[in-house]
């Protein structure tokens, strides 16, 4: 599944929310939104486009402990939180 096209502008919105910086990103996609959610959620189809492998200490609910997960390049892993987990609609992420 492609996620983006050269017709849609990769920058994001930066913000500033509880003292703390964010960039945010909002796309809309011309496919079924059960098949987006798929693409965002599901280890197999994040695989073809994310460059680590997400893990979750946990069920996926708001305020999980994720890990961002290389096996090629150990070095480039990192931690995050899943801020928001409302299914098929909503998936934000810390990192």
């Amino acid at each position: 599944m492609r996620l983006m096209s050269s017709d849609v502008p990769a920058d994001g919105r930066l913000e500033q929310a509880d003292g703390q910086w964010q960039v945010r990103f909002t796309r809309a996609f011309a496919h079924p939104r059960d098949r987006v959610w798929r693409a965002v959620t599901e280890a197999r189809h994040l695989d073809a486009w994310f460059p680590q492998r997400i893990e979750a200490d946990g069920d996926w609910m708001a305020g999980a402990r994720l890990r961002f997960v290389s096996d090629l390049v150990p070095e480039a892993n990192f931690g995050g939180e899943l801020l928001v987990h409302d299914p098929p609609r909503t998936l934000e992420m810390r990192w």
